[in-house]
């Protein structure tokens, strides 16, 4: 015979692994249906620039949501290699995946990672391009 004390705890421990489990599912079913419609959205603002840092930058307002609370940059703002840094900087670190809010949507991760990835790769080309190490 087993205890009833430890059957419920069992029970209730059981359950909640199986709601998390349920959970994890969901999410990434979630992300699964949204992650065409996210990579569609990040190649149209990528493409024909994906090298070009300064014109990623100066266009990010048309990929990132109003929440995240992104200020658009005009062209005039980058026009050297100290300007471009800082912006850049403040780009990565508004959409650094440790750094979003735990209340962030599951797209706007999605959103997030696709454009901290091409600014890192814009980045490195940037640094070649302008003798910076």
């Amino acid at each position: 015979p087993v205890d009833p004390y430890v059957a419920n705890a069992v029970n209730t421990a059981v359950k909640k692994l199986r709601d998390q489990n349920q959970q994890l599912e969901n999410e990434e079913a979630m992300k699964l249906a949204l992650k065409d419609q996210t990579d569609d959205r990040i190649n149209q603002w990528r493409r024909g620039k994906e090298d070009n840092l300064r014109a990623l930058l100066s266009s990010l307002d048309l990929v990132l949501w109003q929440e995240l609370g992104w200020k658009t940059i005009n062209l005039s703002e980058l026009i050297t290699p100290p300007q471009v840094k800082i912006r850049y900087m403040k780009a990565v670190a508004k959409v650094h995946p440790d750094k979003l809010s735990q209340d962030a949507t599951i797209e706007h991760r999605l959103v997030a990672n696709g454009v901290f990835s091409t600014l890192n790769k814009a980045w490195d080309s940037f640094k070649v391009q302008n003798g910076m190490s």
